[in-house]
């Protein structure tokens, strides 16, 4: 159903973007929405294979606020965030990309646990796209390869977590090579999965600490505006919950709105995604 299709570094299709990166791929191999690699707002979110319940929640946190402000998710098909990243993505209704490094073919995807994952994210729209054609063998070296085209077709980077060994430290270097903002997830400093972000941000990266913030700094989509338009007691309640969960009781107490006001605000901050309840009737920015 989904056909292979070659986009060349001459082709109209073939993304702005990545030409502009060291070492371009000359062919890109996709299945999929080939219209996704030239997306207005493309972020890379990566992260560690053996991810932590903690990065799992930043991965949920981080799509649902992005992705219905426009964002199109880009990650490896890899286990742990990146896997979480897709499948995130399409339980939020939004289109991904994956970045493969295998051929994009059926029966050659890499890893074959993850095919049916795949598979969903072409029948929702998205794309598969890698730089070796059918019938190349995978080597270990292919995957640290196709970081770069992770990072070169993204406007920015943001690494969820990371060992001293991680790809994800590839594709944030590859990341600062291109000229894209890197965000990294700060994360205790007693976790072997978060000594690579933690030391991203020791050396400039941007701290991830709330997708409003992120939003409101790269100017994706209408994230922005969004937050602007919200009625004058919404930014009240908005703004209460930015530095750390707060019940109800706590949101009438820092903005002097009644509960029942409150309560409509948070019912309507939360079906638009810009505060969640965590489960037990406080709330945060998403």
């Amino acid at each position: 159903m989904f056909q292979t299709c070659t986009v060349r570094i001459a082709d109209a299709a073939y993304p702005q973007l990545l030409r502009e990166i060291p070492q371009p791929p000359k062919t890109l191999y996709c299945r999929g929405d080939v219209s996704l690699l030239s997306h207005a707002h493309l972020l890379a979110i990566v992260g560690s294979r053996k991810a932590s319940a903690y990065g799992k929640q930043v991965v949920h946190n981080a799509v649902f606020g992005v992705v219905p402000a426009g964002v199109v998710t880009v990650s490896g098909l890899a286990f742990g965030i990146d896997q979480a990243t897709h499948e995130e993505t399409l339980a939020c209704g939004g289109k991904t990309i994956a970045v493969l490094g295998s051929p994009v073919e059926r029966s050659e995807i890499a890893p074959q646990s993850n095919l049916s994952l795949a598979e969903h994210i072409l029948e929702s729209g998205g794309l598969l796209v890698s730089e070796y054609p059918s019938g190349t063998s995978v080597y270990p070296s292919s995957f640290p390869a196709r970081n770069r085209i992770i990072a070169g077709i993204s406007h920015a980077a943001l690494v969820v977590e990371a060992s001293l060994k991680s790809g994800a430290l590839i594709t944030a270097r590859f990341a600062v090579e291109c000229g894209r903002d890197v965000y990294a997830v700060p994360g205790s400093i007693f976790s072997p999965v978060s000594v690579g972000t933690n030391g991203l941000i020791e050396r400039g990266a941007i701290p991830w600490l709330s997708c409003a913030s992120f939003l409101g700094e790269i100017e994706y989509g209408n994230a922005g505006n969004a937050v602007a338009s919200l009625s004058e007691d919404e930014q009240r309640v908005y703004t209460a919950c930015a530095d750390a969960p707060h019940s109800v009781e706590q949101i009438v107490d820092a903005t002097g709105l009644s509960a029942a006001v409150v309560m409509q605000c948070v019912t309507m901050l939360t079906i638009y995604h810009h505060i969640r309840d965590l489960g037990d009737s406080t709330y945060v920015h998403v």
